[in-house]
């Protein structure tokens, strides 16, 4: 069963809503310039009391090493992911690190396949559906999440033509940045894990 990740948390009502609806993992973005932001003691305060089988993820964007370790271990976050321009030496500085590619073309696999051992997050670029094309072809030789542009209506079609290890989604099941719609994030989750 392919596995569900929300992003860009900001709220705990949003985040306990995720739980009940059976997510998998939730992601914090630490990067100021994100609508989404959010400080590192508001997520100490979400996330000390939630399940342990719940998976927490930080998400940073070209950040000292020395950040995110102070990060993560200030806010009790088991898992890390990068947006920024990362080397696969950088990334392996943590364990299970997850590292996102924008992708435009297929020629982008190359540039991927040097983070070998590290779980690949694909992003799209611009509107194509080209990102799809990729992860399915990366999904057969690594760890592959797939991201950007995902919806309640289309997750289904995604996953089963991806194969994905799994889906990870922000605001397409959002009213505002942050602010999540608990129908929709409810549908995602329900289509997202009755595909295949």
């Amino acid at each position: 069963m392919v596995r569900v990740k929300i992003c860009g948390l900001k709220e705990k009502e949003d985040v306990d809503t995720a739980i009940s609806f059976g997510i998998d993992a939730l992601g914090f973005i630490f990067y100021k310039n994100s609508p989404r932001y959010i400080e590192p003691e508001k997520v100490k305060e979400i996330i000390e009391n939630i399940e342990p089988f719940i998976t927490t993820v930080g998400v940073f964007v070209d950040e000292s090493l020395d950040e995110v370790k102070r990060t993560i271990r200030f806010c009790g976050i088991s898992c890390v992911q990068f947006h920024g321009n990362e080397s696969p030496s950088y990334c392996k500085e943590f364990q299970r690190p997850i590292k996102a590619f924008r992708v435009k073309c297929l020629e982008d696999i190359k540039r991927i396949e040097e983070y070998e051992g590290i779980t690949w997050l694909i992003d799209k670029e611009n509107n194509s559906k080209i990102h799809w094309d990729v992860a399915k072809l990366l999904s057969k030789k690594g760890r592959v999440i797939l991201s950007g542009g995902l919806t309640p209506e289309n997750v289904m079609d995604a996953t089963n033509f991806v194969k994905p290890y799994a889906v990870d989604v922000s605001s397409g099941i959002e009213d505002s940045p942050g602010k999540k719609n608990h129908e929709k994030l409810k549908a995602f989750i329900e289509n997202a894990k009755t595909s295949r």
